[in-house]
């Protein structure tokens, strides 16, 4: 009988993912506990317990934290992560707090960086508007 779950399956928090296709657009607010792919627009603050990948289609303007980013599309905004990875042709543009920053060739960061360490969220959040500050009085 299907009443009873197997003992093997996987819990939702495990295993799934969200994806924005190439024809949506989403304006917002995004938490989740499963990774993220993106191949169409999202404009908004996206938090997520997971990965993060943006698309060669994809495009992020806005505020992500994640554990980490894979950027083979465009990403403007700020954000923070363990990981940024800026594959061929991926686009970053604004502040960023990560423990690790790889750019392949063909990748471009254009902004700030700063190391998280091991500092809590909280305090990165008033780094970033430190950060933003910075930049507004250039």
């Amino acid at each position: 009988m299907g009443f009873f779950k197997s003992g093997n399956q996987k819990s939702s928090r495990e295993g799934g993912k969200t994806i924005i296709a190439q024809s949506c657009t989403l304006n917002g607010e995004l938490h989740l506990e499963t990774s993220l792919h993106v191949d169409g627009k999202i404009e908004g603050h996206i938090e997520s317990l997971n990965d993060i990948s943006i698309g060669k289609m994809g495009h992020v303007i806005g505020f992500i934290s994640a554990k980490t980013v894979y950027l083979s599309g465009r990403l403007e905004g700020k954000v923070h992560c363990s990981a940024l990875e800026i594959l061929e042709g991926g686009c970053f543009m604004g502040d960023l707090i990560t423990g690790a920053l790889t750019i392949e060739q063909g990748g471009r960061f254009i902004g700030q960086s700063m190391d998280q360490g091991n500092t809590p969220v909280l305090e990165h959040e008033t780094k970033l508007e430190q950060l933003e500050l910075k930049t507004d009085k250039r």
